[in-house]
């Protein structure tokens, strides 16, 4: 979490609860804000997250966990002053701006806890004895917590003694697939999503990953069938439309691509990774004013990504500027 900056894309996923049953939630943002927060607090970002997300992972764009999704600006300023503790400026800008949305569960400006204070935080809780009964439950937290670490192997161990004592687990299943995924076993960890959706059809976030997963080895027409899947469970989903655009993109199937990122900008308007994804497709069909057009939102979303910059002045340069 010491490499964020403002202007990052991440992405929050989670779970909230929807008339009585938990739907998972996977959203892109940008990151408008370091701070040093009550409770650990560091990380500020825009992305629509809803109310019982808490406590879920917050990444990067190459999958690395930053920061444990945590309150809205307007929780963390109301608790700090129930508190009596000052309240950071940034933090009276963002509030203020919501005002009226007091227990919204849609609030705009959200705080995660850098993964660095979270882990530092987690050393100083009392290790359980080797002689006590752990639960499923109980591993499998212990799998989020060395996700969060990035300690893989352990991450997998945990959550496989989840699994042993509650074989229908689905988000034990889904963590172990993320978790073979990053250790390179992309095979094991398309067998582990595909438990995870055994266990709940309508779980989104294993068809998203195995997408990816299956986009890793190649196989884009598998991969854009799992996106599908996601979209048909959470239609509004920006990050599983543009997932599907590149699969599309590989395929080349590329007016398709471009209806696919369109949707993604669509529901998230700031979202980068969309904006420069549409302008690679632009470029391959030689349509450099609108590829143009396509980086410089990306740009203006993402001023740190280094790819975008040099796509930019590939696409100058064509146009002769």
């Amino acid at each position: 979490s010491d490499q964020v900056n403002k202007g990052d894309q991440v992405y929050v996923s989670g779970y909230f609860n929807s008339g009585g049953r938990l739907v998972d939630h996977f959203v892109p943002g940008n990151v408008t804000a370091i701070d040093q927060l009550p409770e650990g607090y560091g990380i500020a970002y825009d992305a629509t997250t809803a109310g019982g997300m808490s406590g879920g992972p917050v990444a990067n764009k190459t999958g690395e966990i930053i920061a444990i999704h945590g309150r809205s600006d307007i929780e963390i300023s109301e608790l700090a002053k129930l508190k009596g503790e000052a309240v950071s400026e940034i933090l009276q800008a963002t509030a203020e701006e919501e005002s009226g949305a007091v227990g919204s569960k849609t609030s705009v400006f959200k705080w995660g806890i850098p993964t660095k204070i979270y882990q530092a935080n987690l050393a100083q809780v009392p290790k359980v004895g080797a002689t006590d009964l752990l639960t499923a439950e109980d591993y499998f937290n212990q799998g989020n917590d060395f996700s969060a670490q990035g300690r893989y192997q352990e991450t997998l161990a945990a959550y496989n003694k989840a699994i042993d004592l509650q074989p229908d687990k689905d988000e034990a299943w889904f963590g172990r697939g993320f978790a073979l995924y990053k250790l390179g076993k992309y095979q094991d960890a398309i067998t582990s999503y595909d438990k995870a959706i055994e266990m709940k059809p309508d779980y989104a976030l294993p068809w998203v990953f195995r997408g990816i997963t299956l986009r890793k080895l190649g196989k884009y027409q598998e991969a854009l069938a799992s996106y599908d899947q996601a979209i048909e469970i959470i239609p509004d989903n920006a990050a599983a439309w543009a997932l599907r655009s590149t699969a599309l993109n590989r395929l080349g199937k590329y007016q398709e691509a471009l209806a696919s990122y369109d949707k993604a900008i669509k529901i998230e308007p700031n979202y980068a990774d969309a904006w420069y994804g549409r302008g690679i497709v632009l470029e391959t069909l030689k349509r450099y004013n609108e590829a143009l057009e396509s980086y410089e939102k990306a740009i203006q979303f993402d001023s740190n990504n280094q790819k975008t910059i040099n796509n930019r002045k590939r696409v100058l340069e064509k146009l002769g500027r």
